[in-house]
């Protein structure tokens, strides 16, 4: 992969937070962005256990658990099991879990469930109600300790929070069983809002909390990297409840194409939903089902399509412009007994900080 200086609008993307300064790079090939260099631990510590602490006092059965984060987890569960033969209660593993709601879901339904999440505090008040099944301690060491495979992992709007999600994503393909699938969302840096408003304008973009930026492709990717393989891709409109009552892979996609169905028009219907905020990936180990190709191609057309409709051109071309612009704008102010290079330097000021000055 060749990661190169994100550009839109002359902006570099350079950020800085709490002392912390990075730039966000993206790969030219998947289209993958990420920031470098990457807070250190005892940052990314800081930021998870205060920044989104909430009061333990809000961690009750009425307040976090609900009947329909049960009724949500029992429709996940049924659509995997409509994709993959798991037995009736197969284990499940949720990372970066938060207050437990999806692991003491699981557990009313049936399921063997477990959770870790980095905020301690989290775990410590969410604990008494999921029968002492959530963990703060590293992913490796949780995986490790449980004794058993997982058959459904299950990670919601967590990857873009990692330094490394490629050794999160590692971790869940060794301790998944064979048959066993991992269900993810993530943000889609490829949706309608990032094409038409620009990255900035993207609610998903959130430096410092958002460290990746996925696109289709450059999931299906990663996935491939780590021996896994996309097996189901969605996208649709941010929900913040996790996966929301209706399921994004049924009313986005639709059934698999058969013999009947024309696959080059049904890929192109595929592709048109691969604009919303939110992206949804079931993956299962690779060579386990034969839907992966499929998939692969949808996240590769998507990829083309965004890049041929973005709205941000190549960086050289709008040098070009703007040297244009200058060459007769410039002369014209000047008639006029304005300075433009005065103008362009207020213009600069107000755009990055909104007319404040420290």
């Amino acid at each position: 992969m060749v990661f190169v200086p994100y550009r839109e609008w002359f902006d570099r993307f350079q950020e800085r937070s709490g002392g912390f300064s990075s730039r966000l790079w993206v790969d030219t090939d998947t289209g993958h962005g990420r920031f470098q260099p990457m807070p250190n631990e005892a940052l990314l510590a800081r930021f998870y256990n205060g920044t989104f602490t909430r009061s333990s006092g809000t961690v009750t059965p009425e307040a976090e658990y609900t009947e329909a984060v049960v009724r949500v987890v029992s429709d996940m569960r049924d659509h995997v099991r409509e994709v993959v033969p798991l037995r009736e209660a197969f284990t499940y593993h949720d990372v970066g879990c938060g207050f437990g709601a999806s692991v003491w879901a699981a557990q009313q339904i049936g399921l063997v469930a477990s959770g870790n999440e980095m905020n301690r505090e989290w775990v410590e008040a969410a604990n008494p109600y999921c029968q002492g099944a959530l963990s703060a301690e590293p992913l490796e060491r949780v995986l490790d300790d449980l004794g058993h495979e997982v058959d459904l992992f299950f990670a919601a709007h967590v990857l873009e929070h990692l330094p490394d999600p490629e050794r999160t994503l590692t971790l869940m393909a060794r301790h998944m069983s064979r048959g066993g699938v991992a269900y993810i969302c993530v943000p889609n840096t490829h949706s309608l809002v990032a094409m038409l408003g620009g990255r900035r304008r993207d609610p998903a973009y959130q430096f410092p909390m958002h460290l990746q930026y996925f696109s289709p492709k450059s999931m299906v990717s990663m996935l491939r990297d780590v021996g896994l393989e996309a097996i189901e891709l969605a996208t649709r409109i941010h929900d913040p409840l996790a996966i929301g009552e209706v399921q994004p892979f049924r009313s986005l996609i639709g059934d698999s194409p058969t013999d009947a169905i024309d696959r080059a028009l049904w890929c192109d219907a595929v592709c048109a939903n691969m604009l919303g905020s939110e992206l949804f990936v079931l993956a299962s180990h690779q060579g386990t089902n034969s839907a992966a190709k499929h998939v692969a191609r949808t996240a590769e057309v998507a990829f083309e399509r965004f890049n041929a409709g973005r709205r941000v051109p190549f960086p050289d071309i709008r040098l070009r412009l703007r040297s244009r612009a200058k060459e007769l704008a410039f002369p014209a102010m000047r008639r006029f007994g304005m300075d433009p290079n005065s103008l362009a330097a207020a213009t600069r000021f107000v755009r990055r900080d909104g007319g404040r000055r420290s």
